[in-house]
C-alpha cells in the first residue's frame, strides 16, 4: 500500500499519472502535467546537458533556483523562536466533563475534574496581557471535555473576557470546538458571544447516535441540529468534524449528504478515528485507509455538489508548513488542573503521551512554571520528525504527520503506513485538481492538534 513518487532533487518530484506525470516542486509553488519524455530531459538537464534545459523551457538560472530552498521558506522550515515565552493565544480546557459519552473519545470526556474560576481568570489575565503588551489580537479556543459540562464558569469566562478587553481597547477572537448538545437559551448565548465553532458531527442518525450518545446511551442528534439552526439564523460560522470508523465509513456519502442538507456548514473535515481513550476500550477500529480513501472521494463529490469542501487534515496544499500543527511553538494549552499541554489530544497528567506534551503548569494564584528543556525537545522533535520524511512529497504540507500520533504508532521514527497513504493519496487528488482547474485556491488555515 503506497503513492508512488520519484524524488528528483531537494523539493521536486515526479508523480506517476497514468501515462503521464505530475511535475511538483512544492518549495517553488511550480505543478505541471508533463510526458515520460519532459521527465527524462529534467534528468539530464540537472546533469548539466545544455540542451536538455532549453528542450524543458527553463533557463540554467532558473534549473538552479528550482533546486534551492527559498528564504523565506527556509525561515518556515528551520523557525527561530522567542526566547521568552509570551503566547497570545490560548487553548482553555475548562472541564475534563461532558454533556456526552462518545463511545470513542480520546480523552475520556466525562471523568475528571473541572479549572476552578481563580485559575481560569488567572491564565486568561496572563494571556490578555501579553496580547496587550505585544500588539496583538487575544485569541482563545474553548475545548474540553464541553463547556455544557461546566456552564457557569464557561459564561462567567466569556463575559469576563468581553469586560477585561473592553476596558484594555484589546481586540479578540473566540472559538469553540463543541458537541453542540446544548438546549435554546445556551445556543444563543454561544452563538451571540462566539466568533466561531467546529462542531462533531458523524452524519446521518444511525451512524451519529450510534457513537455520539449521552451518558445513558440516549441518542443526541435531535438536540444538536436545533442548536446549529440556532448558530446560522444568529449568523455564527461553524464548521462539522465527522470521525469515521471502520463500522461509519461505508455511510461516508450519505452522511456527508446528511449534514450538507441539515446544516449550512461551509467545511466539513473527515478524519479516521484515532484508537485511544475510550476508542480503545469498546474495541472500535480506525478504517482501512484505502476503503476511507475510496470513500472520502465519493463523499467529496458529494460535497461538492452542494457547494461544501470536504476535508482532511493532513492534505493541503498552496503552501508550506513547518509542522504539522502549532504544538512546538508551544501552543498554550491550559488543562483543568493547570498543566501546560502543547497537543489537544494529551490533557491527562498520566497520559502516556504526557511526558512528551506537557511542559509546564499554572498554579491558582497564575504563577507560570515552565520547563524550558520540555520545549526545546518538543521543537527539536518536530525538527526530526520531518527528516524521516525526507523523500516524500508531502514533506513540506503535512510536515510529518500528527506528532501525537506518530508517538502512539511507535516514535518519531516510525512510518504510520496508513495515514501516509491517506495522506498522499489526497493529497495527489488536490494536485490533480489545481490541474484541472477544479481547486478553489484558498489556502486552508491549520494550527490546531485535530
Amino acid at each position: 500500500m503506497q503513492t508512488y513518487t520519484d524524488k528528483i532533487c531537494e523539493g521536486v518530484y515526479f508523480l506517476p499519472e497514468r501515462e503521464r506525470f505530475i511535475f511538483y516542486a512544492p518549495l517553488q509553488g511550480l505543478l505541471l502535467e508533463v510526458n515520460d519524455a519532459y521527465k527524462q530531459c529534467f534528468h539530464k538537464a540537472l546533469n548539466g546537458d545544455v540542451t536538455a534545459v532549453e528542450s524543458i523551457g527553463l533557463s540554467s538560472t532558473l534549473l538552479e533556483d528550482i533546486q534551492k530552498v527559498p528564504a523565506a521558506t527556509d525561515c518556515i522550515l528551520k523557525p527561530v523562536w522567542p526566547v521568552e515565552f509570551r503566547p497570545t493565544n490560548m487553548t482553555i480546557f475548562l472541564t475534563h466533563q461532558c454533556t456526552l459519552r462518545c463511545t470513542y473519545c480520546y480523552c475520556y470526556g466525562g471523568e475528571g475534574v473541572t479549572m476552578s474560576w481563580d485559575m481560569a481568570r488567572n491564565a486568561l489575565n496572563y494571556t490578555m496581557a501579553n496580547a496587550k503588551k505585544l500588539g496583538q489580537i487575544f485569541k482563545l479556543s474553548f475545548h474540553g471535555g464541553d463547556p455544557g459540562a461546566c456552564w457557569p464558569l464557561f459564561q462567567k469566562c466569556v463575559r469576563y473576557i468581553e469586560k477585561e478587553c473592553a476596558d484594555m481597547k484589546l481586540k479578540f477572537q473566540l472559538s469553540v470546538g463543541t458537541n453542540a448538545f446544548y438546549n435554546e437559551q445556551q445556543a444563543n448565548f454561544i452563538s451571540k458571544h462566539i466568533h466561531s465553532a467546529t462542531v462533531s458531527l458523524d452524519g446521518i442518525p444511525d451512524i451519529h447516535n450510534r457513537y455520539r450518545c449521552g451518558p445513558n446511551g440516549e441518542p443526541s442528534l435531535s438536540r444538536i441540529l436545533p442548536t446549529l439552526q440556532i448558530f446560522e439564523k444568529n449568523k455564527m460560522q461553524f464548521s462539522a468534524r465527522m470521525t469515521v470508523t471502520r463500522g461509519s465509513v461505508a455511510k461516508l456519502s450519505e452522511s456527508v449528504e446528511y449534514i450538507c442538507q441539515k446544516t449550512k456548514a461551509g467545511n466539513i473535515r473527515a478524519e479516521p478515528m484515532y484508537t485511544r481513550g475510550r476508542a480503545s476500550s469498546e474495541n472500535l477500529s480506525t478504517p482501512d485507509a484505502t476503503i476511507f480513501v475510496e470513500h472520502f472521494r465519493k463523499a467529496k463529490k458529494i460535497a461538492s455538489k452542494y457547494g461544501r469542501e470536504l476535508t482532511y487534515s493532513g492534505a493541503r496544499i498552496g503552501g508550506v508548513y513547518g509542522t504539522f500543527c502549532s504544538y512546538p511553538n508551544p501552543t498554550f494549552g491550559v488543562t483543568p488542573n493547570g498543566g501546560l499541554t502543547c497537543c489537544y489530544e494529551v490533557l491527562h497528567p498520566q497520559d502516556s503521551l504526557g511526558e512528551i506534551f506537557y511542559y509546564g503548569n499554572i498554579s491558582e494564584d497564575g504563577v507560570l512554571n515552565i520547563n524550558q528543556d520540555r520545549i526545546n525537545s518538543i521543537r527539536e522533535m518536530a525538527v526530526k520528525r520531518r527528516e524521516k520524511c525526507g523523500d516524500c512529497f508531502c514533506l513540506f504540507q503535512c510536515a510529518g504527520d500528527c506528532i501525537a500520533k506518530v508517538n502512539d504508532a511507535g516514535g518519531l521514527n516510525t512510518h504510520v503506513a496508513e495515514r501516509c497513504y491517506i495522506t498522499r493519496e489526497l493529497t495527489k487528488d488536490m494536485l490533480k485538481d489545481v490541474l484541472a482547474g477544479k481547486f478553489s485556491g484558498k489556502k486552508r488555515k491549520e494550527h490546531q492538534n485535530v
